[in-house]
C-alpha cells in the first residue's frame, strides 16, 4: 500500500519552506547536526507501527539511515506517544527538508499529525 500522497498544495509548500528558516533546536546535545520533527502518534496506535509505515517510505525516496533515521518513543502515557525524525542538516538544502517534510507528513497523516518541526 503506498501511504505517500501528492503534495497538497501551494500552501503546504510555503508551510514547509518557512519551517527551514527557524532557529534549530537540537535533539541531541551530543549530536548538534541532528534536528528534530517530531510527529505526534494517535493514542491507539505505537510509535513503532508507525515507523514501521514511514521507514520504508522513506528509504524508497532515496533517504538512507545516515541521512535521516527514526526514533519511536512509547511513553505508555496517554497522549504522549511519539516518533522522532531526525535529520542530519549537513545533507539537504531547504528544497530538500520542504520535500522530506512532505513526505513525512502525507506518509504519516492516516496515523499521527506532523509538530511544528523544529527546523
Amino acid at each position: 500500500m503506498n501511504l505517500c500522497t501528492p503534495y497538497k498544495n501551494e500552501e503546504q509548500l510555503n508551510y514547509a519552506k518557512s519551517l527551514c528558516k527557524r532557529p534549530l533546536v537540537f535533539h541531541h546535545e551530543a549530536e548538534e547536526s541532528y534536528p528534530e520533527i517530531e510527529i505526534q502518534i494517535k493514542r491507539v496506535l505505537k510509535p513503532s507501527f508507525v515507523k514501521e509505515a514511514l521507514e520504508p517510505v522513506l528509504r524508497k525516496a532515496g533517504y538512507n539511515s545516515d541521512m535521516v533515521d527514526l526514533e519511536p518513543y512509547d511513553t505508555g502515557i496517554e497522549g504522549s506517544n511519539e516518533l522522532v525524525l531526525l535529520l542530519d542538516l549537513k545533507l539537504f538544502n531547504n528544497e530538500q527538508i520542504a520535500e522530506l517534510i512532505f513526505i513525512v507528513q502525507n506518509t504519516v497523516e492516516p496515523y499521527a499529525s506532523l509538530n511544528d518541526a523544529k527546523i
